[in-house]
């Protein structure tokens, strides 16, 4: 396990860069068992961003909100993007359980708070945080589950996890992505926004009865309060 304080070291070297590129449903990626030593310093550095974050929410003496945007396109029209705003609440029903964002939206949405207790990366920062090595690949049955861990330029530099679930390619090897999940986390100062807040969620899907079709839907944090 390579130490703490230098994938720390190694995540503040790396901060400028970007080698973020928008994945496809429908695209094959190479199936890989082991993070490179880059993904593995943003992994250290993501995890502990949400950690933080979790213990100065559940801390917070004041309300906190969000304005959210979510663009949707649903396999019933894809070609239609349908764009709600709205205003959540974060809340917590127990101590021991998920903290989530509420509001009145008519669309299902990303609710969870992501920590590094909860949501996409919670068994990838479970073992992280425990020094212990986290897995890349996670297959059940026919079903592969793979991550990516990458670092954009958006939003003033955020860190990205990537979860794609698909089955494999049996001529090619690959994993064939039929859900994608792109997950923008803030993990710098050089901005207002709390470290460890989700800029954007990003969903793609195939179509169950339409497999040509995919329907997408996007969750952007406009403004926190």
């Amino acid at each position: 396990m390579i130490p703490l304080f230098i994938l720390l070291a190694c995540g503040r070297q790396n901060a400028g860069s970007s080698d973020y590129q928008k994945a496809v449903v429908g695209q094959g990626f190479a199936l890989s068992d082991e993070y490179s030593d880059k993904e593995r310093s943003i992994i250290d550095r993501l995890c502990t961003s949400y950690r933080n974050k979790r213990i100065q929410f559940q801390s917070l003496q004041e309300t906190k909100k969000l304005d959210v945007k979510f663009e949707d396109k649903q396999c019933d029209n894809v070609q239609k993007t349908k764009i709600y705003n709205a205003e959540l609440t974060l809340k917590q029903l127990l101590a021991s359980g998920p903290m989530y964002f509420d509001g009145s939206v008519p669309v299902s949405y990303f609710s969870i708070v992501q920590t590094d207790k909860h949501g996409e990366a919670k068994d990838i920062c479970e073992a992280v945080l425990s020094d212990k090595l986290p897995k890349k690949v996670i297959t059940e049955r026919e079903q592969i589950t793979m991550y990516q861990f990458l670092r954009s330029n958006e939003y003033d530099g955020v860190d990205v996890i990537r979860k794609i679930i698909g089955a494999q390619d049996s001529a090619t090897g690959e994993l064939i992505g039929e859900k994608i999940i792109d997950v923008k986390v803030k993990t710098d100062s050089q901005s207002g926004h709390t470290i460890g807040l989700v800029m954007e969620i990003y969903k793609q899907e195939q179509c169950q009865e339409f497999p040509e079709k995919m329907l997408s839907f996007k969750q952007l944090t406009m403004k926190e309060k």
